[in-house]
């Protein structure tokens, strides 16, 4: 991917070198330790600065909240505009502080880290990583402008499944993002690992009850709960925003609002949004498509309602092999004498190569017929009466073994991965249902299911005494006893789904793959990362 410059987005857009009227001055130093730089963005709700944090001499963003619909600044100080502006200014800032605080206990990779909040001069600051790299839609437009071919879909899942991960761990801290859109999925020039930025939960509660032309609400990224009167916010709310980004991606152009969707289908006109199977189909997996459109649901209840969900359809959703070669041009057009003597050139070429096939198959034949003259004299009554229907049915045989035996069914969702034990007598399987069945190879029976896992189980292999089972999931591998059942240990270490797992031959260590770019080995016995 191309990174032009270092960019931060604050989702408020400004041109970057200008100065904010009421911004605090180049050379500020805020809570005697963060010295501000110059303005990197602002907006209705606030403005966002570059600043240095001075004994680590480390580049920080530092988020001031200042709504200017509420209030101004005077000297350093920030203050309602009004006594009757007073109260609202107040609750925002609450509101502000709040959602500080969470996002500043929220550790992951994928989220822009906050490192502290402070009040000062009447207001409230959020101060965060510096980020280089370049986000989202800049990287898609940089290379729109290039001509370079749009992202695939293993590209896109390379972006959108670590942004999950990250979004996850929000939803489980009581956070909604509320402002998904490719300007704050950020690309970090290191790794090209994404990261996201700007929650919007105040300035969307801001926005709403002060009734600001300020809007933090970006149209086709916003389901409809969002933009109607009272609509009930969720996951699911975000998880249209994900939806839209990525549709975004396979179309190249923006997503249409939800209120123009919702307009037209309560009027009985067609969709605005073409479905993601329509625009991406022969480019992309289908099951990978309809994921997108079971997004992009118009109404809450018909969309995933959990990152869990999304992140099994996507893991699910096998990528397009390479499309076939353009047909090769025909061959110029020639005559028969032309053709008629190449044929003839071809065939004296290839006549030293016949004759000797010819002389190798004659002797062939002369040794099968001494062979069974031989037999016939030793014994020609055993050979038809007894080897001939042996050897018949060692033919059937062979032919069965690659034949389908049977068909085991039990899981309910999709079976990710399957490992034979080292006598052949079992079969292990994982799937997306959080499950691992043991099933009888003979007869196809399920002997029983081990259950523990959470987010699907994507590899699982025997241990080489066959008495143990190892399975791999989102960030965790389970060890498992096959006689009973019952779980082990657990092994906690990456930061991603495990990929594969396998046992060493002594079966006393484990090594596992994982979409964090890492292997792990560890001690099977004790479960220690080694």
């Amino acid at each position: 991917m191309r990174y032009n410059a270092p960019y931060f987005s604050a989702n408020q857009k400004t041109d970057m070198t200008t100065e904010h009227k009421l911004s605090l001055p180049p050379g500020y130093i805020l809570d005697g330790k963060y010295r501000i730089e110059r303005v990197l963005g602002s907006g209705g709700f606030g403005v966002v600065y570059l600043g240095v944090q001075e004994k680590l001499d480390q580049a920080v963003a530092i988020k001031e909240y200042l709504p200017t619909d509420l209030a101004t600044r005077e000297g350093d100080t920030v203050q309602p505009m009004s006594s009757k502006a007073g109260p609202a200014y107040r609750r925002f800032l609450a509101g502000f502080l709040d959602e500080a605080r969470r996002l500043v206990r929220l550790r992951h990779n994928h989220i822009v880290r906050c490192l502290d909040f402070i009040e000062a001069n009447g207001t409230a600051y959020l101060v965060m990583d510096y980020e280089d790299g370049l986000s989202l839609s800049d990287l898609l437009r940089d290379r729109e402008e290039h001509d370079e071919p749009p992202l695939n879909e293993g590209q896109i899942k390379h972006i959108m499944l670590p942004l999950l991960d990250g979004l996850e761990a929000a939803h489980e801290h009581d956070i909604l993002h509320r402002d998904i859109k490719p300007a704050n999925i950020f690309m970090r020039r290191k790794g090209e690992q994404p990261v996201l930025i700007d929650f919007g939960a105040a300035k969307e509660n801001y926005s709403e009850q002060t009734k600001s032309s300020y809007q933090v609400r970006t149209p086709g990224y916003a389901p409809v709960e969002q933009v109607e009167q009272g609509g009930q916010l969720g996951p699911w709310t975000d998880i249209y925003a994900v939806g839209a980004v990525m549709w975004r991606i396979i179309t190249g152009e923006s997503p249409p609002p939800s209120e123009d969707r919702a307009i037209a289908l309560g009027r009985r006109k067609p969709d605005p949004m073409q479905s993601a199977c329509d625009a991406g189909r022969g480019r992309f997996s289908e099951p990978f498509l309809q994921a997108v459109d079971k997004c992009l649901a118009l109404y809450e209840e018909d969309r995933f309602q959990t990152v869990a969900e999304l992140r099994g359809a996507l893991l699910g959703a096998a990528e397009v092999v390479d499309a076939p070669p353009p047909p090769q041009p025909r061959p110029e057009s020639r005559t028969a004498p032309q053709l008629a003597r190449e044929k003839a050139e071809r065939k004296e070429e290839a006549r030293p190569a016949e004759e000797a096939r010819r002389k190798a198959d004659l002797l062939s034949w002369v040794s099968a017929f001494a062979a069974l003259a031989v037999v016939a004299i030793g014994g020609g009554v055993w050979f038809t009466t007894d080897y001939m229907p042996r050897l018949e049915q060692q033919r059937q045989q062979q032919v069965a073994a690659f034949t389908e035996q049977r068909t085991l069914r039990g899981h309910e969702s999709n079976v990710y991965s399957v490992a034979f034990s080292p006598d052949g007598r079992r079969i292990a399987s994982g799937s997306g249902d959080d499950t691992i069945k043991i099933w009888d190879a003979a007869n196809g029976r399920e002997l029983r299911a081990l259950r523990g896992h959470e987010y699907g189980v994507v590899s699982v292999a025997f241990s080489p005494d066959g008495r143990r089972i190892a399975s791999g999931s989102f960030k965790s591998i389970k060890i498992w006893d096959v006689a009973d059942g019952r779980e082990l240990r657990a092994l906690r270490g990456h930061e991603h789904t495990v990929w594969s797992v396998t046992f060493s031959p002594d079966g006393r260590h484990i090594a596992s793959g994982s979409w964090d770019d890492t292997i792990k080995i560890w001690d099977a016995a004790g479960g220690r990362e080694l």
